[in-house]
C-alpha cells in the first residue's frame, strides 16, 4: 500500500502492566488505553504462566464477546484518532510521523498483550507500518 496524507503515520502500539508504571505521555505514548475490565486469565492457575502471545491465551479471549467489542471499540477509536484534521496534519509536516498507542492491564502479560497483538493485526490493514512490542515482557 502506498503512503498518502491520510496513512503516512508510523504507528506503535505497546502493551504495559500498570503496576510497572504508567507510560509518560506524551514522550511515550500519544494515546493510553486501559483494558483491566476484561477477564484475567492470570486468576485460572492454568493459565496463569501463558502470556497473551500463547495461544492457550488466545482461546481465551476469543471465545469471550466482551473482549471481541473492546477490541471493536478500541480499533474504532483508534482509527477514528489517527484520521482527525489534526493527526493528519502533523503527519503532513514530518515525513516519519510516529504515533505511540500504549495499552495496560494490571501485570502487563495477558489481556494487554492479546489487545495489542490483535489491534496491530487490525491496523496493518489501514497503516502498513504498524509495528508493536511489550514494554515489560521481562517481568513475566
Amino acid at each position: 500500500m502506498m503512503k498518502t496524507p491520510e496513512n503516512n503515520i508510523d504507528v506503535f502500539i505497546f502493551s504495559f502492566g500498570f503496576k510497572h508504571g504508567e507510560p509518560r505521555t506524551p514522550s511515550e505514548a500519544d494515546l493510553i488505553f486501559d483494558v483491566r475490565d476484561l477477564p484475567n486469565p492470570y486468576w485460572e492457575d492454568a493459565l496463569r504462566p501463558f502470556s497473551g502471545e500463547e495461544e492457550k491465551i488466545k482461546k481465551f479471549f476469543s471465545t469471550r464477546p466482551e473482549v471481541l467489542h473492546k477490541l471493536d471499540e478500541l480499533e474504532g477509536l483508534i482509527l477514528n484518532h489517527l484520521q482527525s484534521p489534526h493527526v493528519i496534519e502533523k503527519s503532513k509536516k514530518n515525513q516519519n510521523y510516529l504515533y505511540s498507542i500504549g495499552i495496560g492491564c494490571t501485570g502487563g502479560k495477558h489481556r494487554s498483550v492479546f489487545a495489542v497483538s490483535e489491534l496491530a493485526k487490525r491496523l496493518t490493514e489501514k497503516y502498513p507500518s504498524v509495528r508493536f512490542d511489550h514494554r515489560d515482557k521481562n517481568k513475566w
